[in-house]
């Protein structure tokens, strides 16, 4: 009988570990889950915040006129440029293609719930991607940094590959 009691204890105990061992892992996942729900919300509440509205417009309208970015940034950079206006252009296209890349450093360490974020970013993505793509290439080339905005290039592809 008292072995009997032992074995029971002993499963008991064990059966205790394993459902708070479960729980923990539930509510781990859980969490995490959460997280990337929130994070996610967070970018998409950012990109949809007014000063954020104003300046896809504004970048939507300067990239219309397919600026010469290697003039232009060659002569940013030595600042030899004098129109303050294209300098303003400038840094607006920069600080919008840094939102992507931020999205897609995010994205790269899973800190967002991709199905989520596809439905929101997914087209958006691909489609600045390529709208942007001569300034970034520019920037790179001025830069001399290859890989500036590679995450952006990662996700785009990514997603691309994934789009049908």
């Amino acid at each position: 009988m008292d072995f009997v009691l032992k074995i029971l204890e002993l499963v008991f105990v064990g059966a205790t570990a394993i459902i708070g061992l479960g729980t923990v892992v539930f509510i781990g996942y859980q969490t995490s889950r959460h997280f990337r729900f929130q994070r996610s919300t967070h970018f998409i509440e950012r990109f949809n915040s007014a000063e954020m509205i104003e300046l896809r417009f504004e970048v939507d309208f300067f990239l219309a006129d397919n600026p010469n970015w290697e003039k232009i940034l060659k002569r940013h950079l030595a600042n030899e440029l004098t129109d303050d206006t294209l300098k303003r252009n400038i840094l607006k296209t920069l600080r919008f293609t840094n939102f992507f890349q931020e999205l897609a450093t995010a994205h790269k360490h899973k800190t967002l719930h991709e199905n989520y974020i596809w439905d929101v970013f997914g087209g958006t993505i691909c489609i600045y991607w390529e709208n942007l793509l001569p300034f970034i290439e520019s920037y790179r080339k001025a830069r001399l940094r290859k890989t500036l905005f590679q995450d952006f290039e990662n996700v785009y592809h990514y997603m691309k590959k994934y789009e049908s």
